[in-house]
């Protein structure tokens, strides 16, 4: 239970966070507001973003640059139809590997033809983006030390690609699978899609967590117990226990 006491830690630099601090923008092949007709706007926003230093993520992940195949290294970009009746208005989300919104950027045109209301919408809300800066810091490397000193206790919960440990909450049973030394996944039997994918963070045996169903949350280890936290809107954890078996 002693990891209980640093997660507040863990936490503060989630949620100081800002845009600039950022390299990599994921910008997603469609906009949920806007499946029918994009209006161009995916393009404005690309180029808004390049512009600012910022590298556009596209595609497969795993084809994007090794730094970005940690999720937490990267924002996505969501573009949102705020308009009301007189307005056409645009909203730009950028949130991170959390699912927190790090960024919100509003813009609004009092051009009420789609076609150059939206796009204009969208420059206006972008023109105070401020330029990338992204923060040079390796947490793996930082924590690095700690690790050492203390080898022994990572053991129980390493495993190897020939035996996967059995984890359970008393309803399902989950399998742990190593992708590699910094990640593994939970696997359910009956699901083509992983339970959930753990990828490690900065903290021994804490790991930024996404689930199946796209959410995202904290994963930890506390002795034979892996340890489940999504964040709720109230800002608390749901909290969910998985035990190894023996």
């Amino acid at each position: 239970m002693k990891k209980l006491a640093y997660l507040p830690l863990f936490f503060a630099p989630l949620f100081s966070a800002q845009i600039q601090d950022y390299k990599y923008i994921a910008v997603p092949s469609e906009m949920k507001d806007f499946r029918k007709n994009d209006y161009g706007l995916p393009k404005i926003l690309k180029q808004k973003l390049n512009a600012k230093n910022y590298a556009v993520l596209e595609g497969k992940q795993q084809e994007w640059p090794a730094e970005a195949q940690n999720n937490c290294n990267v924002l996505s970009a969501e573009i949102a139809n705020s308009s009301s009746l007189l307005k056409n208005k645009i909203t730009v989300n950028f949130s991170d590997c959390n699912g927190r919104q790090i960024a919100s950027f509003t813009g609004a045109s009092n051009d009420k033809d789609y076609d150059t209301g939206y796009p204009d919408a969208l420059n206006k809300a972008l023109a105070n983006l401020p330029e990338s800066k992204p923060v040079q810091k390796d947490f793996a490397k930082t924590e690095a030390p700690t690790i050492a000193e203390t080898p022994a206790k990572t053991e129980p919960n390493s495993t190897t690609n020939s035996k996967a440990e059995i984890y359970s909450n008393g309803t399902i049973s989950l399998s742990r699978i190593n992708l590699n030394s910094k990640q593994f996944i939970l696997s359910n039997a009956s699901s083509s899609v992983p339970f959930a994918t753990f990828t490690q963070s900065g903290k021994r045996e804490v790991y930024h967590c996404k689930l199946e169903n796209g959410n995202f949350a904290l994963g930890y280890f506390d002795g034979n117990d892996l340890i489940i936290e999504i964040p709720t809107n109230d800002g608390n954890f749901a909290r969910t226990v998985y035990t190894r078996a023996k």
